[in-house]
């Protein structure tokens, strides 16, 4: 039977993982009916359930962040709950809670990044709703609330500029930024589009379509308009983070591997 003495909390995350799972699966019992463990297995599965916490909260120390894997924390759950163990449930539930918060959070940083602070701000919120105390998540939110201010407010100054000097390369740039954010891709879209036909030279233009064409989910058709504003200004940030994170979704990138 696997052993958590052989778990090391400075091992791999992964590694780890494979060991919680193991044990887990060495337990043999079936936990969709808790009603047919015996006594002497109950006592089992406590000790372990509380040999594995304890190990987790370490592992979570050492690593600060929950573990890789929301499987585990399930599995010890419906172990938590075979044995009517409350505090645990709770416990592990704010976990899973805080997983998906982690994800709804990143979710909401990548819309950020991209200039759609509409979706954004749903994303901290869901966070929020999980896990309350998220942090990231609060400041996402706060952050992505004053840009949407800012967006409306800018916008009829912006419709207003072009009526008058429609020729405005800077004023059609930052109308379709504004318009991004009100989450309105389509109609940014064509604002960088007549961008990019009065000035093919500028690379802001070429970058910020090809970040409206990720919040659209357009990731492989995004690639080569940060390509391109990469060809004119190769030291770009918006176009390199961007590239890279259409890789990301794509899954030629690993997370580490993001900028």
């Amino acid at each position: 039977m696997a052993s958590l003495e052989n778990l090391d909390v400075t091992d791999s995350m992964k590694d780890n993982i494979k060991i919680f799972q193991n044990i887990i699966d060495d337990l043999s019992v079936d936990w969709n009916s808790p009603g047919n463990i015996s006594n002497d297995k109950k006592e089992l599965v406590l000790n372990t359930l509380n040999d594995m916490d304890k190990k987790i909260d370490e592992i979570e120390d050492y690593f600060w962040r929950p573990l890789d894997s929301p499987e585990i924390y399930e599995q010890l759950k419906k172990m938590a709950v075979a044995l009517g163990e409350e505090g645990k449930i709770k416990k592990f539930d704010t976990k899973l809670n805080r997983i998906a918060a982690n994800d709804l959070e990143f979710k909401g940083r990548v819309q950020n990044f991209y200039g759609n602070n509409t979706v954004a701000l749903k994303y901290y919120e869901q966070a929020l709703d999980l896990s309350p105390d998220h942090e990231l998540s609060g400041a996402g939110r706060e952050k992505a609330t004053k840009s949407l201010a800012r967006a409306r407010e800018d916008l009829p100054k912006l419709e207003k500029k072009l009526i008058d000097k429609p020729g405005d390369t800077k004023a059609l740039l930052k109308y379709g930024q504004a318009l991004l954010n009100l989450d309105r891709a389509k109609e940014a879209i064509e604002m960088f589009d007549k961008l990019i036909e009065r000035e093919p030279d500028n690379p802001d233009g070429w970058a910020r379509r090809g970040n409206a064409m990720l919040s659209l989910g357009q990731y492989e058709e995004s690639k080569k308009y940060f390509n391109k504003a990469l060809e004119i200004r190769p030291t770009g940030t918006t176009a390199k983070r961007g590239k890279n994170y259409a890789l990301y979704f794509l899954g030629e990138l690993d997370a580490g591997q993001l900028e």
